[in-house]
């Protein structure tokens, strides 16, 4: 197992598990927060008249995009201290999971980036029950549920191989789930 030398902590995983509203609700608590990049990525490529299915389905395209993500993940997580506590939507890291799991061109650069990059928890929401309909990327899949699952399992491949310990959160409230996310950094002396 690795032993993180920051105090940042990951929420990743699948579309639709409420990733983003974890994170809002901490920040709202005061806490530190980096906010997820691709829903940018996403924004420029569409007002440069790309069409979504092109950034999930066209190979060079899809690739190009990816490294946009990694790339803009990665410099906004340089922003921050190692001391310092914060929570992560998403990160660079998803990069290598992503790309494998698509079957996209990996850039060795970009995996050479990333490659040391570590967190002291990842946390795992279950995916949400409902519509995928504000998940862009899952939506154009033909079952967007099964689509969320296979990155889920791709990000935690990645997370896996890097030992970065996993907080796997179930289908409960928003509170709740932030009440298992900081007592868990207090048990493991992130906080």
């Amino acid at each position: 197992m690795s032993k993180s030398s920051n105090k940042w902590v990951l929420i990743d995983g699948g579309g639709n598990s409420g990733k983003t509203t974890i994170i809002e609700y901490l920040k709202k608590l005061g806490y530190s927060i980096k906010s997820e990049q691709a829903t940018l990525v996403i924004n420029d490529s569409l007002n440069e008249g790309i069409k979504m299915k092109q950034l999930v389905s066209d190979p060079e395209v899809a690739a190009k995009f990816q490294e946009d993500i990694a790339t803009r993940e990665l410099n906004e997580e340089r922003k921050f201290k190692d001391e310092e506590l914060v929570f992560f939507d998403r990160a660079c890291i998803d990069y290598a999971g992503v790309t494998k799991l698509r079957n996209l061109k990996q850039k060795p650069e970009i995996l050479d980036m990333v490659k040391d990059r570590s967190y002291a928890l990842a946390v795992i929401p279950d995916i949400l029950p409902g519509s995928f309909t504000n998940n862009r990327t899952e939506s154009v899949d033909n079952d967007p549920y099964l689509a969320s699952k296979r990155l889920e399992r791709a990000i935690i491949e990645v997370i896996e191989a890097r030992g970065i310990p996993i907080l796997r959160l179930p289908v409960v409230g928003v509170e709740a789930r932030v009440d298992m996310i900081l007592e868990e950094c207090r048990s493991r002396g992130v906080m």
